[in-house]
C-alpha cells in the first residue's frame, strides 16, 4: 500500500512539474507576442501545447497567427481551444474576431453567441462584454450592427477603439498584474 501511494505521489508531482513547465512557456510566449516577436511566440506556444495542451495556449496561438494574417490556421487553433475547454469564453471571442476579419459575419455571430452564453449575467455581463469587446481589431471594423446586437447592453460605448490595422494585443494575460488600460496601444 505504501509503495502504491508513493508511486501515485510521484505521478502527481510529475504532472505538476509538466504543468509548471507549460505555464512558464506560455508566459514567455505571451511576452514575445507583446514584443511583437510573433514567430518566436508561435514557437513557444506550440512548445507549451506539446507539453500540456490548454485552451489558453491554443487561443493565444490563434491570436498570434491572426496578427500574421494566417486566418485559417488561427481558426483551427481556436477550434482546438474550444475542444480542450468548451467553456473558455475567450476562445469563442477570438474565433469571432478572426471570422469577422474574414468577413464571415454569420460565423462570427455564432461564435459571439457562444461567447455570450458563457459570460455571467447582470452587471458582470457588461464588464465581461466590454473587456472582451475591446481587445480585437474586428470590433472596430466592419458591420457594427452585428456587434451591437451581440454584445451585452452598455458594453459598446465603454470600449475605446484602437487605430485601424493595429495588431497590438492588449488583453491582460491572467498571470499579469498590469491593468488593461496601462498596456493599451492608442
Amino acid at each position: 500500500a505504501a509503495a502504491a501511494r508513493d508511486e501515485e505521489l510521484r505521478e502527481r508531482q510529475a504532472t505538476l512539474d509538466k504543468l509548471a513547465q507549460a505555464w512558464e512557456l506560455l508566459q514567455e510566449a505571451y511576452q514575445a507576442q507583446m514584443d511583437e516577436d510573433y514567430d518566436h511566440a508561435i514557437h513557444l506556444y506550440q512548445k507549451s501545447i506539446s507539453i500540456q495542451p490548454t485552451a489558453e495556449a491554443y487561443t493565444f496561438l490563434a491570436w498570434t497567427l491572426h496578427f500574421q494574417g494566417k486566418l485559417e490556421e488561427a481558426i483551427e487553433e481556436c477550434k482546438k481551444a474550444i475542444a480542450v475547454d468548451p467553456n473558455y469564453a475567450h476562445a469563442h471571442w477570438d474565433r469571432a474576431q478572426i471570422l469577422f476579419s474574414k468577413q464571415d459575419y454569420a460565423g462570427a455571430a455564432r461564435s459571439l453567441e457562444a461567447f455570450l452564453a458563457l459570460i455571467p449575467a447582470g452587471e458582470d455581463a457588461d464588464r465581461a462584454g466590454a473587456d472582451a469587446g475591446c481587445h480585437g481589431p474586428a470590433v472596430h471594423d466592419g458591420d457594427r450592427r452585428v456587434r451591437r446586437a451581440r454584445l451585452p447592453r452598455g458594453s459598446w460605448g465603454r470600449c475605446r477603439p484602437r487605430p485601424a490595422g493595429s495588431a497590438r494585443h492588449w488583453w491582460r494575460a491572467p498571470w499579469t498584474s498590469t491593468s488593461r488600460s496601462s498596456t493599451r496601444s492608442s
